[in-house]
């Protein structure tokens, strides 16, 4: 899977879990960026992209993945 590719995907579990067709993402885009991502949501998110990748991220990246990028760069390594 391409990093394209890859960042589509996580675009779409984010449209998804935060029920919002228009919400725009961009390997910029940080939790800062949308209003309803908060540390409850974080941890749901992850549970959402593990499912969508088939992967497991490990513990300690959890905390640490803030930003699109991040998230697609630990989902790449984990693939």
């Amino acid at each position: 899977m391409t990093r394209d590719e890859v960042l589509n995907k996580v675009t779409e579990v984010f449209k998804e879990f935060f029920d919002n067709k228009d919400l725009t993402i961009t390997l910029e885009t940080t939790a800062e960026d949308i209003e309803d991502w908060d540390s409850v949501a974080h941890i749901q998110l992850v549970f959402e992209l593990e499912a969508a990748f088939d992967i497991q991220f490990e513990a300690e990246t959890i905390g640490e993945m803030k930003s699109i990028e991040s998230i697609v760069q630990n989902t790449e390594i984990m693939m």
